[in-house]
């Protein structure tokens, strides 16, 4: 987007613009939140383009080293362009059954659960529950990395999950018979809670788009 000052700016003055920008999801990339503004020319009061005494403005989004944010002064800094940027903390989770059909009951049906980092910010302790139905009977004995019964069993991922990265977990649940219903065997799983990369401040409220 370009946007063009006609106004004559002073020295010692300044001017400024608005952008409005919507927000999209994000795909698993941490810059995908940083946004560069950049002066691509100038000219002087009869429109002849002048040269920039410390910078070199142009439209080559890359080409300005790594920018200082905010610096206007700083000898480090081409202070002819600027960033904006802010992180979110998001993560998604995907569950799928693996064991192929038919199903008898008393079978072990393995579940393949897996966590994704869609977020910009890295996690730890990441908590996943799963909500066992009346149709499914867990086993701790084949579940050695669960903790807790059924009806809600967890797992710990406790390393350090960055930015576009996943971690997978099996469960396996033994089909049980009961009186009937859809809901019996519907099987939910959820991420429950996780910490910032120090391990000590729950930031399960932040994300962005999931409580």
């Amino acid at each position: 987007a370009t946007q063009t000052i006609t106004n004559v700016i002073m020295p010692g003055d300044s001017a400024s613009l608005l952008i409005k920008l919507r927000v999209l999801p994000n795909p698993s990339s941490n810059t995908a939140y940083v946004n560069i503004a950049e002066i691509s020319g100038a000219t002087d009061t009869t429109n002849t383009p002048r040269v920039d005494i410390d910078s070199t403005p142009d439209q080559v989004v890359d080409n300005d080293g790594n920018p200082v944010d905010d610096a206007i002064n700083d000898p480090n800094d081409e202070d002819d362009n600027d960033l904006s940027r802010f992180d979110v903390y998001d993560l998604a989770l995907r569950k799928v059954i693996t064991t192929p059909p038919t199903f008898t009951y008393g079978q072990n049906l393995s579940f393949r659960i897996r966590v994704y980092n869609q977020g910009t910010l890295p996690v730890t302790n990441t908590v996943v529950k799963d909500y066992i139905p009346v149709g499914y009977t867990f086993l701790p004995s084949l579940n050695p990395l669960w903790t807790g019964a059924a009806p809600t069993v967890s797992y710990t991922h406790v390393p350090v999950l960055n930015p576009g990265d996943s971690f997978e977990i099996n469960l396996v649940l033994q089909l049980s018979r009961t009186d009937g219903g859809a809901t019996d065997w519907t099987n939910y799983s959820e991420i429950s809670s996780m910490r910032d990369v120090t391990g000590v401040t729950d930031v399960s409220s932040q994300d962005a788009d999931s409580d």
